[in-house]
């Protein structure tokens, strides 16, 4: 059969057949990289201006905490807190709304293939710490940086 050019393959071994044509044989597989790349500096970059901008809006108020006290790893601290409750929060609604769609499409299309996997999930998370961090390094060095004297002459 092999010289006829018939296959013999378990449902797992075709499926994985399957999908190593479109993902290597197809440019299907490089568009969904590029995608996937593309979204990542554009969220890293939306994340990065937005909390800049949450940071450069409260300066007075971090000069003034360091003013009365506050030591620079406590500000750190704070800042840190807040990009990973974000990030976290982002996380959670976007896993949440990802299966919600998934589900939806099940429901209306019996034969939908989408399917949400703990690789799949690890990968995202992984992502979103990195935005997350290096988000919350800019204003990090900011604040760092601030001295309260700056804030109280003007």
């Amino acid at each position: 059969m092999q010289k006829l050019g018939y296959q013999a393959l378990t449902d797992d071994e075709f499926i994985e057949k399957i999908s190593n044509f479109y993902k290597y044989q197809t440019g299907l597989g490089i568009n969904v990289m590029l995608m996937t790349i593309i979204s990542f500096i554009v969220g890293l970059s939306i994340s990065g201006q937005t909390f800049y901008t949450f940071i450069l809006e409260n300066i007075e108020k971090f000069g003034a905490l360091k003013a009365i006290g506050a030591k620079g790893r406590e500000l750190v601290s704070m800042i840190l807190f807040q990009a990973g409750f974000t990030a976290l929060l982002g996380y959670g609604l976007g896993v949440g709304l990802a299966s919600l769609i998934i589900m939806s499409a099940k429901l209306r299309l019996p034969d939908y293939a989408a399917q949400i996997t703990y690789m799949n999930l690890g990968i995202a998370f992984v992502m979103v710490l990195v935005i997350a961090g290096i988000s919350s390094y800019i204003g990090i060095r900011k604040v760092v940086h601030i001295e309260p004297f700056d804030i109280f002459r003007g």
